[in-house]
């Protein structure tokens, strides 16, 4: 039956690329036929080309990243699968990233926690030696870290920076902060009236008073 081996049994290559991995076949009587799957079905891909002596992917894409397996096939019977391994790496890409945009516009209250969060996507591959620090936009401020609690303050930008050693890609947070409201001052109260009897009240009282006393002088005169 056909023996197939290949060169290497994994493959870590860049989206984007075109991808030739050749195979070879051992077989006596000759081969007849060369089956080619991807995670256990037949490959059925317009990018990708399988012939009884290779496999060609143009414009390697992140879906192609899998389990791989072909099999001969002769007047004998079939052959045993010989397997590779391919994860295709591809441009950085941030979990925070919204509609392929590299900026996001937070609005805080003054004094709000917020966490910046510089993680990288997970559908996918990123290589293994790849790097991700904070900064702000100025520079400064450099965070080993994939997240940053601040406290906001004042308006300012914080950049998510990662390098996988063939690009750096950024993404950018720009904080924008809400003062906090100046309370107004209280109402001053209205002073009550006075309670306090006028000097004409005084008068109409004593005039009265004056009144009387005449009209009992009056009265024991006469």
């Amino acid at each position: 039956v056909p023996e197939i081996t290949l060169s290497r049994d994994s493959y870590l290559e860049m989206e984007g690329i075109d991808l030739t991995i050749p195979i070879n076949i051992s077989a006596n009587p000759p081969v007849e036929s060369v089956h080619w799957y991807m995670n256990g079905a037949p490959i059925n891909d317009t990018n990708v080309m399988t012939s009884d002596d290779s496999i060609m992917f143009q414009d390697l894409d992140r879906m192609h990243g899998g389990n791989y397996s072909v099999q001969g096939r002769n007047s004998k019977g079939d052959g045993d699968n010989a397997t590779f391994l391919l994860i295709v790496y591809f441009d950085i890409e941030f979990s925070a990233s919204v509609n392929e945009s590299n900026m996001t516009t937070v609005e805080l209250d003054e004094g709000e926690m917020y966490t910046i969060n510089c993680s990288l996507s997970s559908v996918g591959s990123h290589p293994p030696n790849t790097t991700v620090h904070i900064q702000q936009s100025n520079g400064s401020l450099i965070y080993d870290k994939l997240e940053m609690n601040i406290t906001a303050s004042r308006d300012t930008y914080y950049l998510c920076v990662a390098d996988n050693g063939m690009n750096t890609a950024y993404f950018n947070y720009s904080i924008t902060v809400i003062s906090a409201t100046t309370p107004s001052p209280s109402p001053t109260s209205s002073p009550m009236p006075s309670t306090t009897p006028t000097g004409a009240g005084y008068t109409v009282t004593v005039s009265f008073g004056l009144l009387i006393i005449a009209i009992v002088l009056s009265f024991f005169v006469n």
